[in-house]
């Protein structure tokens, strides 16, 4: 699974059609992808986070984190759309899947400003 084709389901799950066509020269996209990708990371992996450089690169993820970025990608592209309904609806699907992971989140990768938290 790669960046790409989780911001197209994001982009599905929203019924954004415009964006979906688009989604591969989308760079805010791939900051959201990194966002979502960075916080599931470190249940998983105990290495550094590597941030994705373009999103037709492969997620380094089990399949059992693809439904959790898939709502958290789509949870953060409402954020600033006006779409209080779908971004918490997003949210409380995006913080069950990312509990069915497994692991505990320990810290992440601020895509926005760089900085580990």
């Amino acid at each position: 699974m790669t960046g790409l084709m989780i911001l197209r389901q994001a982009y599905s799950l929203l019924g954004d059609e415009k964006r979906l066509a688009t989604a591969d020269a989308d760079e805010q996209g791939l900051a959201t992808v990194n966002q979502i990708y960075s916080e599931l990371w470190h249940r998983e992996h105990r290495t550094r986070f590597e941030p994705l450089e373009a999103l037709q690169q492969p997620l380094l993820l089990s399949c059992r984190f693809l439904p959790a970025m898939a709502y958290g990608t789509a949870m953060l592209l409402c954020v600033g759309d006006e779409q209080s309904v779908a971004h918490g609806r997003f949210l409380t699907l995006y913080q069950r899947a990312a509990s069915r992971t497994g692991g505990i989140a320990e810290g992440r990768w601020d895509t926005l400003w760089k900085t580990e938290t």
